[in-house]
């Protein structure tokens, strides 16, 4: 880059700094689009459904969440199958067949 004087160097820097601020705001713009085109995703409507809830409703769902969980194992954190869920409640007497 040639020599330039020192003003001359400050307006390049200041042109080049908005032209990179340009860039960044047209690429928030498009994340901004997208997100408002995937209001399906499964994580929004969880935050929905616990959002709808009153402060004792939440409560109960961290409870059930927290039951709905393998507690150790291989699979530690992961939610229990709805069948094997089914099962316990039949095994434990909450369910009758």
């Amino acid at each position: 880059m040639p020599k330039y004087p020192k003003k001359q160097r400050q307006i390049i820097q200041l042109t080049a700094n908005r032209e990179k601020a340009k860039k960044i705001t047209s690429v928030e713009n498009t994340f901004q689009c997208l997100d408002k085109n995937t209001n399906n995703l499964p994580e929004e409507k969880l935050i929905e459904l616990i959002q709808d809830l009153s402060d004792d409703e939440k409560e109960d769902a961290i409870k059930l969440l927290e039951n709905m969980r393998y507690p150790r194992g291989k699979n530690e954190g992961k939610i229990i199958s709805q069948y094997l869920q089914w099962q316990l409640d039949i095994k434990n007497g909450i369910i009758d067949i």
